[in-house]
């Protein structure tokens, strides 16, 4: 396995592991620590949402954490593995970076999740799963988006 480029490569995975710290210690913070945490953005928030999203204002902020959180593991993830210059086969399926970079978030968005069955007042639910999932796919997508325009401006420039 030959890096492309290994500086990059040690970058994007200080990156990645410092935010799955990050995550982790957001998910250790028992109940009552996590709703001030999200009670500060909430109050910022609440009065431009609440004129158009009333009682779902809290919902809205919280997943829309989940999802930003998970998709910047994404990104980073991806960027890790593209400077990797690790190649993904089986025997029947071909994963690309994304695929994996999507695994990747997906899996460590459910250990998360488990995680949060050990502290106090939090609880680990398939929708939050869910909402992190969602969050590294529409990231990924956007990503590839990008990618797929830049390549086909590249091809006529």
């Amino acid at each position: 396995m030959k890096r492309k480029n290994s500086r990059k490569f040690a970058i994007f995975t200080a990156l990645t592991a410092l935010w799955m710290i990050v995550i982790f210690l957001f998910s250790s913070q028992p109940a009552e620590e996590s709703y001030k945490t999200s009670d500060i953005v909430l109050a910022l928030q609440q009065e431009y949402f609440d004129m158009f999203f009333k009682k779902l204002t809290p919902f809205i902020i919280r997943k829309a954490a989940h999802m930003a959180e998970f998709g910047l593991l994404a990104l980073l993830s991806l960027e890790t593995l593209k400077n990797s210059g690790f190649r993904f086969f089986t025997n029947a399926v071909r994963f690309n970076y994304f695929t994996a970079a999507l695994l990747f978030t997906s899996f460590y968005a459910f250990t998360d999740e488990l995680h949060q069955l050990f502290v106090p007042g939090r609880n680990a639910t398939v929708i939050d799963w869910l909402f992190d999932s969602f969050g590294a796919i529409v990231v990924l997508w956007v990503i590839h988006l990008i990618a797929r325009k830049k390549q086909k401006r590249d091809r006529y420039v």
